[in-house]
């Protein structure tokens, strides 16, 4: 279901828009003398309204995705309910050592590209000495 549209350019989430009709008509029925001066009010609160209410959409859409990225990466654990606690021990003890050496690839990538960056600065300032010399 589409939630916002744009009007002039400008996007507006529809239930911002009917809470301000609704309140409109509030208004135009309980204070009718305060119709007019409450309309620009209400037109003016729209923006922030929508902009409000998609700003909180969206964090919790992030908070969603977040707890489902969490919950499957628990998920996917080498564990199983049918299997007794020494398997269940060792299939864990197996899956934190795949995750070691992983760990360590990945530090030695970087240890690697960090000493090749470190390399090429000292080169370029060596190249930078010699040609100041010149």
């Amino acid at each position: 279901m589409k939630t916002k549209f744009n009007v002039f350019g400008m996007c507006f989430d529809w239930r911002v828009l009917v809470g301000l009709v609704a309140i409109g008509i509030a208004i135009a029925i309980l204070v009718p003398q305060l119709t007019l001066s409450a309309l620009p009010l209400l037109l003016l609160a729209a923006c922030p309204l929508s902009m409000f209410l998609m700003m909180a959409m969206m964090n919790r859409m992030d908070k969603d995705s977040m707890s489902a990225t969490s919950h499957q990466s628990v998920s996917s654990l080498p564990t199983s309910i049918h299997l007794d606690r020494d398997a269940q021990l060792a299939q864990l003890r197996e899956h934190l050592q795949q995750l070691q050496t992983q760990h360590e690839a990945i530090a030695h990538q970087i240890n690697t590209l960090e000493q090749s960056e470190q390399r090429s600065s000292g080169s370029s300032s060596l190249k930078a000495d010699y040609h100041s010399k010149e």
